[in-house]
């Protein structure tokens, strides 16, 4: 294996680089037949392939020929890409070898060891965590996605997915993320939250931004885009001082944060970090004991919105390609052009 070229840098230095120049130095094809790459070239986490669509085919030559591949040089610094099913079972469900600590280096690409990290930078958050904090914390939020409280959001689910579906334009396109995905997530998350309805935006809002810090479309540096973030732990500061001053405590999540014995102590990183995985909705996933706390919600919102669809509209027509988000983080759509014939 080549020794690197490329002088390794910390996570707060990479934060302050200018997003479009860090893109135009690992600039691709993301066309390019990942077969006429060399195997130790190979890169399937450039967030450019994710924007086009054009990653699997990576993946499908790493599980064929090197499914435990370590990637000496990229964007993000070295990292080993696992992708086999049953690697990846061991892996997530033996934390004290393969650890979430963020203080270890974390679950995302770029994490760095780092025993006292910036705090400004560094959101530790539980799925960043190992047991037993990791399994503490989740329990503290765990009730809200209980089988019995969620039947309580059953009738409100599908109250709101009609009157979405109901004032959706005939004979005109739209984009169907933006006018039915989010704004019934959106509604969801204030309601989760107990927050207005009308400040909906701003938690869709600081999800993006989580999403696109890396984006030179949207912010100049991950350091601008963190700058947003703290606004989004001013938001909530307010909203956690108010559940304090409340009587009674709540149902809703920022009350059992408020209250929870290992999270009414967060500093404030950790607790926007919470805050963000939360909004971000449900990244605590996977096979072991990082699967997903609201997946019995997703499950119930997505049963709803089709069942509503299906009763409504016999054809709905794709007008355009899907537009995807440049993360190998999350591989969303953010844009769906869509006709619904009147």
């Amino acid at each position: 294996m080549s020794e690197s070229t490329r002088d390794p840098i910390n996570s707060t230095e990479r934060f302050k680089l200018s997003n479009k120049e860090l893109l135009a130095e690992w600039d691709i094809d993301v066309n390019r037949d990942p077969q006429s790459i060399p195997l130790d070239q190979l890169d399937p986490s450039h967030p450019d392939l994710f924007e086009a669509d054009t990653m699997m085919p990576y993946y499908e030559r790493l599980r064929k020929e090197d499914p435990v591949h370590y990637h000496e040089e990229t964007m993000f610094g070295p990292y080993w890409s696992i992708t086999k099913y049953e690697d990846i079972m061991h892996v997530d469900t033996n934390h004290k070898v393969f650890s979430s600590d963020s203080r270890r280096g974390g679950i995302s690409l770029g994490g760095i060891a780092d025993p006292d990290p910036d705090p400004n930078f560094a959101l530790p958050m539980f799925i960043q965590e190992d047991p037993p904090k990791h399994d503490d914390q989740r329990k503290v939020i765990a009730p809200m996605f209980t089988p019995n409280h969620l039947q309580t959001l059953h009738h409100l689910i599908r109250e709101r997915a009609v009157n979405i579906l109901d004032n959706l334009p005939r004979n005109e396109e739209f984009n169907w993320v933006k006018e039915v995905s989010i704004e019934l997530t959106g509604q969801m998350l204030a309601t989760l939250f107990d927050v207005p309805q009308e400040d909906r935006h701003k938690l869709v809002y600081w999800s993006d931004t989580v999403q696109n810090l890396g984006d030179p479309e949207f912010f100049e540096s991950v350091e601008e885009g963190f700058a947003e973030l703290w606004k989004c732990w001013e938001y909530f500061d307010a909203v956690w001082k108010e559940r304090v001053e409340r009587n009674e405590p709540g149902e809703d999540l920022i009350s059992m944060l408020v209250h929870g014995e290992s999270t009414k102590d967060m500093p404030p990183n950790e607790y926007l970090g919470n805050i963000l995985l939360l909004i971000v909705g449900g990244n605590d996933t996977g096979f072991g004991i990082h699967r997903c706390v609201g997946n019995r919600l997703a499950e119930m919102q997505l049963n709803i919105i089709w069942e509503e669809i299906m009763k409504r509209f016999p054809k709905i027509e794709l007008v355009g390609d899907p537009k995807y988000l440049r993360s190998s983080f999350i591989h969303g759509i953010r844009e769906l052009p869509v006709i619904i014939p009147a």
